[in-house]
């Protein structure tokens, strides 16, 4: 505690957001790795329900970028205090760096975002208006089943319709009911 009083103020501040949000980053990794960084209190406590480039902003606040932010300004500020003399020329980079940090984290979660979310399936727009194949009978005004290629694979959907249709009968789906099945017909 000594080395640490014994320092400039501002090597105190560069020292404590780096020591302070490098112990929050490995916290908030390992909640993540455990499964528990999504939304609670390692998590994001971002804002929600905005669009357009207010709602691009908003993303921006979180607490998870907070401690980005402070990680890279902490850490240049420590680094960078023997090459850079001025006060204000080491602040700027420090903010130049953990702005960065920030930006950089962002763009890399929104493509491990695409990538989680490119084979998953539109149970609506991948599914309806499509040809399928009765797969169980669907009696008239009750549920059988259908088959359908979707994404390069075969799905099974539970199917209503308002006649009966035989096993192995080609179905064209009209739409989803609120129930999840889908409504199909002759065709």
């Amino acid at each position: 505690m000594d080395w640490y009083l014994s320092l400039p103020m501002m090597m105190q501040v560069f020292w404590g957001c780096a020591l302070l949000s490098t112990v929050f980053f490995v916290l908030q990794t390992a909640a993540t790795l455990i499964g528990m960084g999504g939304g609670d209190a390692l998590g994001d406590f971002s804002v929600e329900g905005h669009d357009g480039v207010w709602g691009e902003a908003m993303e921006m606040f979180s607490l998870r970028n907070l401690v980005n932010f402070l990680l890279g300004f902490g850490w240049t500020g420590v680094c960078l205090r023997p090459a850079i003399e001025s006060d204000a020329l080491l602040i700027a980079a420090a903010v130049a760096v953990g702005v960065m940090f920030v930006v950089a984290f962002v763009v890399i979660l929104r493509r491990l975002m695409r990538l989680e979310r490119s084979g998953n399936i539109d149970l609506v727009k991948d599914v309806v208006g499509k040809c399928a194949q009765v797969y169980l009978r669907i009696p008239r005004g009750g549920e059988g089943k259908i088959q359908l290629s979707v994404n390069g694979s075969v799905q099974e959907f539970a199917a209503t319709a308002d006649e009966d249709i035989p096993t192995g009968a080609t179905v064209k789906v009209r739409e989803m009911t609120t129930e999840g099945k889908y409504r199909v017909e002759k065709v």
